[in-house]
């Protein structure tokens, strides 16, 4: 009897804690800590939506972070929100056109360096009388005429270290035509290898020079471009 009684008791009590707890979830007691929902875009800035400052829809010049920048300068050059460029100082500048090229006014020098040649001509002989090397010298020819470096004589490998300036649209466009020769005081000239067109790109502007490989009588050519 004193057993049931005990049992009769623990059922209650069971029955009231039950009471309880569906009581507390209906009137909205607050749940624990481990439980609250996690505000994302609070805890984190970065998953917030950005709107930026700058944009093609009020920049007209290039956009330096939110700031609108006028674009037409070589440390910030673009247009139309789009983020500014930096030009390669050593041969771009920021064009009219708001986009970083080569400034077609500008005037490099076009340098002959040296050159590696041949030991004999095309016929297999050799290129002065009783078997002398070469007299060679670079000739530069544009539509306003020719210019010759001086002769580096008797010898296969002749170095001039000389050169002339042209405007970097000369280049672009027309290019240059090169020849190498050999000088003869007494008679014609000879030719080493024949007229050449070089149409210059913004790559050999930025390298700094060109090399032509296996040209007729010469082996190797170098030519430097410095801005004038």
């Amino acid at each position: 009897m004193r057993s049931r009684s005990l049992g009769a008791r623990l059922t209650s009590r069971a029955l009231w804690l039950a009471s309880a707890l569906a009581l507390a979830a209906c009137s909205g007691s607050p749940m624990a800590p481990d439980d609250t929902p996690t505000d994302l875009g609070a805890a984190d800035p970065d998953l917030a939506t950005v709107n930026p400052n700058c944009n093609a829809q009020n920049c007209a010049g290039c956009c330096l972070g939110d700031a609108c920048q006028p674009g037409n300068t070589t440390s910030g050059c673009g247009k139309q929100g789009a983020q500014c460029a930096a030009c390669l100082t050593v041969y771009q500048i920021c064009l009219p056109a708001q986009s970083c090229g080569l400034d077609p006014a500008q005037r490099w020098l076009v340098k002959a360096v040296n050159a590696t040649i041949n030991p004999t001509n095309s016929g297999g002989s050799a290129w002065d009388p009783f078997g002398g090397d070469p007299d060679a010298f670079v000739e530069f020819k544009t539509a306003s005429g020719s210019k010759n470096t001086s002769s580096s004589d008797d010898t296969l490998s002749p170095t001039w270290n000389q050169g002339f300036a042209y405007s970097a649209q000369e280049l672009t466009t027309s290019g240059l035509k090169l020849r190498v020769w050999d000088s003869d005081p007494t008679s014609a000239n000879d030719a080493i290898t024949n007229e050449r067109t070089v149409v210059f790109t913004e790559a050999d502007f930025a390298k700094g020079r060109i090399e032509i490989m296996n040209w007729d009588g010469v082996k190797m050519i170098t030519f430097l471009l410095e801005r004038n």
